[in-house]
């Protein structure tokens, strides 16, 4: 078994799928792994190993289209010249293009977090995603899906064999998540109020205008806060609404945090508006935290999560905002309802067990 491996993602940013990576490497270490991370920015790799090394490189440090292909070519010869096997989070076209022509050929696995469904039919870019996909998927070596709605319909829009398609959640770590939400926090939580919150890059995906519109339906009903954890493009827009329909006093932006559990940890709900996810770690988080969730049926990871909605509740985002407040409503008003949800969370939550996802990438290069 090969217990050296390459993570290429040419940039981080504040998202689920730079955590994820972060995550899957720290778990590997401790398994004695040995990781290369070749990237464009290192600055948000927040831990050290003996056996990690970093390999970062960005020549020309400008956001344009040419400097970044030149970058990624750099950055994917790099790579290519350690002659190791390579799991790549971002841009595998470049790199799997390259491998094409050397003699002998890297062992590449592609993660892939989304599913199909939410790129057909949108505009011409998704196409045009859906194209490098299928390119990208007949050069890989293994294709590792974070969800079973991202496993089987990449395997029907792509008609890539189930033998080289591996479904292997994200790794997380109970332990380590409890006592990351025990830290100490400098904010006065009113226990007068029930508490939401809602965790992410605050980007379209995310769909937080959405939220804020139920958000402003049930500051009508109930005396709420909600606590938006993140920052992104969109966060400028999302503030401007939150000030035109009066609700300063009823959302707090507390900003991208290291550890947003502890905060987590102290509200009575999470919310999830999002058109579409890959796994949805935030979700397994939160139920490990005893936090009720409320999750779009979108795809992605979010009904796998909740087994169909018997963990907790799932909506249309599909439907008006209201129609959704007054079922979130009455999911607040039904204590039973969501202490049965926690409840079965803990009869399920065993196939997101971190040392199942371990053994599954070790047998990958056996």
């Amino acid at each position: 078994m090969n217990k050296t491996l390459v993570f290429f993602m040419p940039n981080f940013k504040r998202g689920g799928v730079e955590n994820s990576l972060l995550r899957i490497s720290k778990v590997l270490l401790n398994n004695d792994f040995k990781i290369f991370i070749t990237t464009r920015d290192s600055s948000k790799i927040n831990f050290k190993h003996k056996n990690l090394k970093i390999f970062e490189f960005n020549l020309f440090n400008k956001q344009n289209f040419f400097f970044d292909i030149i970058d990624l070519i750099y950055l994917s010869k790099k790579s290519l010249k350690l002659n190791l096997p390579i799991i790549t989070f971002q841009s595998p076209l470049i790199i799997l293009f390259l491998n094409s022509f050397l003699k002998n050929k890297i062992l590449i696995c592609i993660r892939e977090s989304n599913t199909i469904k939410f790129s057909i039919g949108k505009n011409l870019k998704m196409y045009l995603n859906l194209i490098q996909k299928k390119i990208c998927w007949t050069l890989a070596y293994k294709i590792i899906c974070v969800s079973k709605d991202s496993y089987y319909q990449n395997i029907k829009f792509i008609r890539h064999q189930k033998k080289n398609v591996e479904l292997i959640y994200n790794p997380i770590n109970k332990s380590e998540l409890i006592n990351l939400s025990k830290e100490k926090i400098n904010y006065n939580f009113d226990k007068k109020k029930f508490h939401i919150c809602a965790l992410g890059r605050v980007t379209f995906q995310k769909n937080y205008s959405y939220l804020i519109d139920i958000i402003h339906f049930l500051s009508k009903k109930l005396s709420l806060q909600l606590h938006i954890i993140g920052d992104g493009d969109e966060l400028t827009f999302i503030k401007k609404k939150v000030k035109k329909l009066n609700l300063e006093n009823d959302i707090v932006f507390h900003g991208y945090l290291n550890n947003p559990f502890k905060i987590l940890k102290e509200c009575n709900l999470l919310i999830n508006t999002s058109l579409y996810e890959g796994i949805g770690n935030i979700l397994i988080e939160s139920l490990y935290l005893n936090v009720n969730v409320v999750s779009s049926n979108s795809p992605g990871g979010a009904k796998e999560i909740l087994d169909n909605g018997n963990c907790g509740l799932l909506i249309d985002i599909n439907s008006k905002y209201n129609i959704n407040a007054d079922i979130i409503f009455n999911y607040i008003m039904d204590k039973q309802l969501r202490k049965n949800h926690l409840n079965s969370f803990k009869k399920s939550c065993h196939i997101f067990n971190e040392n199942i996802s371990i053994n599954k990438y070790k047998n990958i290069f056996l």
